[in-house]
């Protein structure tokens, strides 16, 4: 009685471990919006009924009436609130993660230190971020549920011959199939399974008619009813039978096992060849510790049952084959034949005669391939849908958590890039915020909307910057450059820094000249420009400046660097003996360009001396950082 307690004790504090680690492996990357087909499905579902939302949705020629009910509940229930879904995905995970360490119990017998390693690496697993992070993980995640369980449930069949687990796997095979048809793959291990046990043959044919049910209802509702194509591949692709693009999607499925990025960056992160040797040599010890295992097992094994290794073959390379049909390999779809080969090597260990070997081999596995997972996530940024949600991020930054609910007064400009298509989806991305409609327009190219005509007060102009996949608001660049073109530059005296007086003159700064002024190169997506660059309690002055007849001092900065709390900028005229500051602003990071014209009727006809300089108000003067993008006289 007292090891039964002991025992549900270990049982149970070992499961809140592992939920501890699937909270925090997953809480730090925080996303806002619903964009790409998480978005579009959020649009499709708004205004349907239950008849049409779940059992009428063949949307995209998929028929999957179980996920149907799941989304539609959901967005009942969360509308589009992103982080909703993200924490339902986790709270979700935390089941799957419950029964595949109930697996792992049963197939380790009871080895608690394997069991949780392995459980680990099933939360770890560079496959496991689609599952979390979009609102479709969720289905990929059902799916891994009733996968599991048809492997559990078919473990206690074998082992008690209770017909009611045998019934269960029936059961999940049946919502498998309707939550993603791509299980239908299935059929060859079920048939194999039931064949195989030792039965009546009547038995085995009523059976296998249970088995079948799902895939001949399938192709019913899909042929005859809705008269959609039985199976279609990712991003609305017919499935076609090319052989060698299956033979080499096969393969990389495998070495995906053990490690190996075979497939594209923006699929997994970094293509093997440009994973670091380190990663690739442990993805090859990983191999190595493979083949120890089924060697040991071979040797150690009096009575190898051959069947059993048929059976878990077939269920193994149906899930490597079905993920290989179609047009790419997405993670998300080598997860399934992953978990299966987690279970396969837990099992192997057991066969180890040794206690201490058995968990030296168990620990070294664990550590190489979490290393390697580690490193993995460190380029998770170069995946598609984690770069789409920092695209969606981004644009939400810039104008719905800037404009608020004002944002449907203004016009939209954004320009144009293939990579903005998923994600924003044009004009759909407001509808989880507004039920107005948006004014958005896509441009080819930014510059024509120099000449266009619009009202300033009531435009947005966003560029976009792929490589850091940011937008950014250029509305003030796109005045000042419509404001300059009216005007006549007489003398651009930023050209003139390099000849211009720093003061004062210490150097060793932490800046890229190690002086008080430089120059900052900037790209913002719409052009690329060197600014000069002044920084707190310094200046630069330009001497001997000739002041014509009308002249004016144009000037246009910002503060480059968030963490600042402001600066102020200040104008200082030298004419001969006498200084005069003619002009103080105080700045902000988060303030757009600035653009100030100075008078100098004063000065008419002198050469004075213009000194740039910046202060700190507040005495901290931490990034309190100022880049000039223009310095010009200029005449009206």
């Amino acid at each position: 009685m007292r090891n039964a307690h002991k025992n549900r004790v270990k049982f149970f504090s070992i499961v809140i471990f592992l939920f501890a680690l699937n909270y925090l492996w997953f809480r730090n990357i925080e996303f806002k919006s619903l964009m790409g087909d998480d978005l579009r499905s959020w649009s499709f579902y708004q205004g349907k009924g239950f008849y049409d939302a779940v059992l009428m949705n063949f949307s995209g020629n998929k028929y999957r009436p179980v996920f149907n009910l799941i989304q539609f509940t959901l967005f009942s229930v969360f509308k589009a609130d992103y982080q909703a879904f993200v924490n339902v995905n986790i709270i979700f995970n935390c089941v799957v993660i419950f029964f595949v360490f109930l697996v792992l119990l049963n197939i380790t017998k009871k080895n608690y230190i394997v069991s949780t390693l392995f459980t680990s690496l099933y939360i770890f697993s560079q496959f496991s971020y689609y599952n979390i992070y979009q609102l479709f993980g969720l289905m990929e995640g059902f799916c891994l549920l009733f996968l599991v369980l048809i492997v559990f449930f078919s473990l206690k069949f074998v082992q008690t011959r209770n017909n009611y687990n045998l019934y269960l796997v029936f059961l999940f095979n049946l919502l498998i199939v309707f939550t993603h048809e791509r299980y239908l793959c299935l059929i060859p291990f079920l048939l194999s399974f039931v064949f195989l046990m030792d039965s009546k043959f009547i038995l085995k044919i009523r059976y296998s008619l249970y088995i079948i049910f799902p895939f001949a209802l399938n192709i019913f509702l899909k042929t005859y009813l809705f008269k959609i194509n039985f199976l279609e591949g990712t991003g609305g692709q017919q499935i076609g039978l090319d052989f060698r693009s299956i033979l080499i999607f096969c393969a990389a499925g495998v070495l995906y096992m053990f490690g190996f990025n075979a497939g594209p960056a923006y699929l997994n992160g970094i293509f093997l060849k440009d994973a670091s040797v380190y990663t690739n040599l442990l993805c090859g010890l990983v191999i190595v510790i493979t083949v120890f295992l089924i060697f040991n097992y071979f040797k150690k094994t009096k009575k190898i049952d051959y069947y059993k290794i048929l059976t878990i073959a077939i269920l193994f390379f149906a899930l490597i084959g079905i993920s290989s049909i179609t047009i790419r390999q997405e993670l998300r779809w080598i997860y399934a034949p992953y978990i299966i080969f987690l279970f396969v090597i837990a099992y192997l260990l057991t066969r180890i005669s040794s206690k201490r070997m058995l968990i030296i081999i168990a620990s070294m596995f664990f550590l190489i391939v979490m290393k390697n997972d580690l490193y993995y996530r460190t380029y998770l940024s170069n995946v598609f849908f984690i770069y789409s949600q920092e695209i969606a991020n981004s644009f939400y930054e810039e104008t719905v958590e800037k404009y608020k609910e004002e944002l449907p007064k203004y016009k939209i400009i954004v320009q144009k890039n293939p990579e903005l298509d998923w994600p924003i989806a044009e004009s759909m991305f407001f509808k989880q915020y507004y039920k107005e409609s948006i004014n958005l327009d896509l441009v080819d190219d930014i510059n024509s909307i120099y000449e266009s005509s619009y009202d300033k007060n009531k435009v947005i102009i966003l560029a976009f910057d792929y490589p850091k996949r940011k937008f950014s608001n250029i509305t003030a660049k796109i005045e000042e450059k419509n404001e300059l073109s009216k005007l006549k530059v007489q003398k651009k005296l930023i050209d003139d820094f390099s000849e211009a007086t720093i003061s004062p003159g210490n150097v060793d700064l932490p800046t890229p000249n190690g002086k008080g002024g430089f120059t900052l190169e900037e790209n913002d997506g719409f052009n690329s420009s060197k600014n000069v660059t002044i920084i707190s309690n310094y200046g630069i002055l330009f001497d001997n400046v000739k002041i014509d007849l009308g002249n004016e001092l144009f000037v246009s900065y910002y503060m480059p660097y968030e963490i600042s709390d402001g600066a102020k900028v200040g104008i200082e005229i030298s004419d001969g003996d006498s200084k005069r500051i003619i002009y103080e602003k105080n700045v902000l990071p988060n303030d757009n360009v600035l653009n100030s014209k100075i008078d100098l009727n004063l000065y008419e006809g002198k050469n004075v001396g213009i000194r740039l300089f910046v202060s700190s108000p507040s005495g901290d003067q931490t990034a309190d950082w100022v880049s000039f993008k223009n310095i010009s006289l200029i005449s009206e």
